[in-house]
């Protein structure tokens, strides 16, 4: 860490974490800068925050503590006004689903791709069949779908098909990716 390899300090502190001893105070200030440097705000803002809530203004790094904090502020405030990144400051892509479309194209599941669904009414008969007070049957034209026994799917209106908000991206177009974001316009690479 101090050698600036903040990325072999951070895969070290992994390994310090994960072995469920307990650890000195000062190492979740270290790990808060080493998160810093490589860009992971969000996790280095809860560590400075644990560091603080620890040791409070007594604690041996609370001045770089507080620097620290102000620098990560800098940072979401970057990330806040920025449009070309989630809260975590990580890139915003064109969906890898839906392209940036937003939606996706489904099969219509109500009427299983035919278009059309039984009428309700008459039970796909066309007709409607009564009795009257001497019970005799009397046979009529179904009013809800003409005679056919089938009507329009309202789901789809006939289409056999519905659009859906895209199941990976909400309907955003946008995912995030592994690459911090640096803030700035990259057409070419926002286009893949």
């Amino acid at each position: 860490m101090q050698d600036g390899k903040y990325d072999m300090a951070y895969t070290a502190f992994r390994e310090i974490l994960s072995s469920g001893k307990v650890i000195p105070s000062n190492l979740s200030y270290y790990f808060a800068e080493t998160l810093y440097h490589i860009g992971q705000y969000q996790n280095s803002k809860n560590f400075i925050e644990k560091y603080i809530k620890i040791t409070g203004k007594g604690g041996d790094y609370f001045n770089e503590a507080t620097e620290l904090s102000t620098l990560l502020k800098s940072e979401f405030d970057k990330i806040t006004e920025c449009s070309y990144c989630d809260l975590t400051g990580y890139r915003l892509m064109p969906c890898t689903q839906c392209h940036g479309a937003k939606s996706t194209i489904e099969s219509c599941h109500i009427c299983n791709q035919t278009g059309i669904n039984s009428c309700k009414k008459c039970l796909g008969e066309g007709v409607i069949i009564e009795l009257d007070v001497l019970g005799n049957k009397t046979y009529k034209t179904c009013d809800k779908c003409n005679g056919e026994g089938f009507h329009t799917c309202e789901t789809c209106q006939g289409s056999k098909s519905i659009t859906l908000n895209c199941p990976v991206c909400l309907g955003s177009g946008l995912e995030k990716s592994k690459k911090l974001c640096d803030h700035t316009d990259h057409p070419e690479l926002d286009a893949n």
